[in-house]
């Protein structure tokens, strides 16, 4: 078996059509796929190149795609179908191999996002060397529903992200994110730089959308959120309070912020991700009718740790 990267264009479409490949689906399904996968690229600057594919005699048996994202972190995909769990021994080859060339990229953690019921996934990535991190819960809250029932917020002011503010939200992300509950097995890793970089890079970034909530010329937390234009629908990309704020009603304040931008901005509907361990988020999100949408274990394999302190998670989508 011969591990090598897609050497043109054709190859590349042809790796791809293997990662999306399923006995179900028609060939036009297939290329309507992929093709969904090269612009969706094309569209947030993301490369495809970091694509591996096992083959035999010139026939693609197995592929296995990294994409990098600004921050130095790398999302993995398998095959959609595997044929038997005889491939299990190519495929963890493929991820292990994926894993030595992103750490020559300076990459600083691959991650997977799977199905909790993807048993065989699951093995295949504890056998190449990764952690599960979390499960979390999707969820969305419809924007037409009236906010109720929410007790008077203590007043904030708000700060947006420029060239100015960016020291200031810099160090108020690094604050809430001790003793944060969402993915910690990640804490550490990287720069703030870094962090910021990944957020950014989620949906649409709109820096009149990123927040510094301030009481008493102090900063509370950080609220993010981005455009989601094929779902018309705003992300709340990270939202966190720094430790003394905690309890005070402010996690309200940022919510009800975030759901009167998403309205003014013509969006259908508010949408994150929340570790299912981090019950005061859930119990916060209840409150304000999200509803759960899907479930996707979280895997991690760490290649490199830069810092003393990081942040919680930067996921990809269910």
């Amino acid at each position: 078996m011969l591990i090598s990267k897609p050497a043109t264009d054709r190859e590349l479409r042809r790796s791809l059509q293997r990662l999306v490949y399923h006995p179900e689906l028609s060939r036009t399904d297939i290329d309507r796929q992929v093709e969904a996968l090269i612009n969706h690229a094309k569209r947030r600057g993301l490369s495809l190149e970091h694509c591996l594919v096992a083959s035999e005699e010139g026939e693609i048996l197995h592929c296995c795609l990294c994409i990098d994202s600004p921050g130095r972190s790398s999302a993995v995909y398998l095959p959609t179908w595997v044929p038997d769990v005889d491939a299990a021994a190519a495929l963890i080859s493929l991820v292990q191999k994926a894993a030595d060339e992103a750490h020559g990229r300076n990459i600083c953690f691959l991650q997977a996002i799977i199905s909790p019921n993807a048993t065989f996934e699951q093995e295949i990535y504890q056998q190449a060397g990764f952690e599960r991190l979390a499960e979390l819960i999707y969820m969305e809250r419809d924007l037409l529903e009236p906010l109720t029932g929410e007790k008077p917020s203590p007043p904030l002011t708000w700060i947006t992200y420029s060239a100015e503010s960016h020291q200031l939200f810099a160090r108020t992300v690094l604050e809430t994110y001790e003793d944060s509950l969402d993915c910690v097995g990640i804490s550490g890793l990287r720069q703030i730089e870094d962090i910021l970089a990944t957020h950014r890079s989620t949906g649409v970034f709109n820096p009149r959308t990123w927040f510094v909530g301030i009481s008493d010329d102090n900063p509370i937390g950080v609220l993010l959120l981005s455009a989601v234009p094929e779902q018309a629908a705003l992300e709340v990309v990270y939202m966190g309070l720094r430790p003394a704020c905690r309890g005070k009603g402010y996690a309200s304040a940022f919510m009800e912020h975030g759901i009167r931008t998403a309205r003014d901005l013509a969006a259908l509907r508010l949408t994150l991700a929340v570790d299912a361990e981090n019950a005061p988020a859930r119990r916060l999100y209840a409150r304000f009718a999200f509803e759960e949408t899907a479930r996707r274990c979280a895997w991690v394999r760490i290649l490199r740790s830069d810092v003393a302190r990081a942040g919680a998670c930067g996921v990809a989508g269910p």
